[in-house]
């Protein structure tokens, strides 16, 4: 017994051994798909090998993978190596890991398997894989990418780009992608990708991008009503806005800005020889921002500035008579006024940003309370 108990276990290691690679080896295939042999796996190894020094890397792909499915091949280091080298240059770097791994896991010395190492250890040195899925029902998606301003070389640059690019097709989810370490923000949710980890990223139903990363420069054109007023502009005035503000605070959902407002009134007809002139404003503003996980951005802004106000005045008699009020006035009983205010300015309003590409690019409505103090002086009979 004692001479037969180690030869029992000997076995038994022999045979978990052999279950281990197969399982391998089933797990890459449905990441590197087999094709059906052709001839003995010698043959189509010796051409996979002829096909990669000339440059001809996918029929190089087509005959290892053909050797990969024969008996022979699922027990060879050299097939797996040579597999995982070629996913590699075809930048199919979740299927080289899973080779490289198959390779070593056969459990073979050799030149094979020292390479597949090697190449093992540099995947881990460089990418991080990452599965991506999604809360919804939803079976694919399309994803927007950010990814980090800078790279260790010029190689993993371009690999990103390209991920990027790929990416924003649709996907069947889930998605198992590698990317070089480093911060990344993926359909809104930012996440740092670990070097040789195996991480899951769970995206949830937002478009927009997080607070922080709200336009700083808006453009906003609208109508402004004002009290009717026999003496006063039109009750209802084109208006356009331009602010631009910097963060004081940003945060995921939240941000607080502060920056200058500019904005301009058109004028308005009263009759048809009686127009009212112009006006406009510019001073400082603070703004409140919040962003909602489904595409809407909410903002308060408050504001001062500095107002030119214009409107419609009354004729007064220069010898000191009673001026000219009332309803019923001739064109020459009114004359056009133009003077210096102070505005206050409070505003609340939504965006919705985010139209394909254009994260920046959105609609939005706003409403404002908006309350001017000052005189005005004549500027023309």
């Amino acid at each position: 017994m004692r001479l037969l108990l180690p030869v029992i276990v000997a076995n038994l290691g022999l045979l978990l051994g052999i279950g281990g690679p197969a399982r391998a080896a089933d797990a890459c295939v449905d990441l590197v798909p087999v094709v059906a042999a052709e001839r003995d796996m010698q043959t189509h190894l010796r051409q996979a090998r002829l096909f990669q020094r000339k440059g001809w890397t996918q029929d190089a792909v087509r005959e290892v993978a053909m050797a990969r499915s024969t008996a022979e091949g699922r027990q060879e280091p050299n097939v797996y190596t040579l597999s995982a080298q070629l996913a590699f240059e075809i930048d199919d770097i979740v299927g080289a890991r899973c080779l490289a791994r198959a390779a070593i896991d056969l459990q073979r010395s050799g030149e094979a398997t020292e390479k597949a190492r090697a190449l093992l250890r540099e995947l881990n040195r460089t990418f991080g894989f990452l599965t991506i899925y999604t809360s919804g029902d939803a079976t694919t998606a399309t994803f927007k990418v950010t990814p980090p301003k800078l790279f260790a070389t010029a190689e993993l640059k371009t690999y990103a780009e390209r991920m990027v690019t790929d990416l924003a097709r649709r996907h069947p989810l889930p998605v198992s992608v590698a990317l070089p370490s480093g911060q990344y923000t993926i359909n809104g949710q930012a996440i740092t990708v670990l070097p040789g980890e195996a991480q899951d990223l769970t995206l949830h139903p937002r478009r927009t991008q997080p607070a922080w990363a709200s336009p700083m420069l808006r453009l906003r054109t609208g109508g402004e009503f004002r009290p009717s007023q026999s003496h006063g502009p039109p009750p209802v005035v084109s208006s356009t806005d331009l602010s631009a503000t910097w963060p004081l605070f940003r945060g995921r959902q939240a941000s607080l800005y502060a920056g200058m407002r500019a904005g301009v009134l058109s004028g308005g007809r009263l009759s048809e020889q009686l127009r009212a002139p112009a006006g406009g404003d510019i001073g400082g503003m603070v703004s409140g921002v919040w962003v909602s996980d489904y595409s809407v951005e909410f903002h308060v802004d408050a504001a001062l500035s500095r107002a030119r106000i214009g409107g419609v005045g009354f004729h007064c008699p220069l010898d000191g008579a009673a001026c000219t009020t009332g309803s019923g006035l001739a064109p020459t009983d009114r004359l056009f006024i133009r003077g210096d205010g102070l505005q206050w300015r409070a505003a609340a309003g939504m965006d919705v940003r985010g139209f394909g590409n254009w994260e920046s690019l959105g609609l939005g409505l706003d409403l404002a309370f908006v309350r001017t103090t000052g005189t005005v002086q004549p500027s023309g009979t």
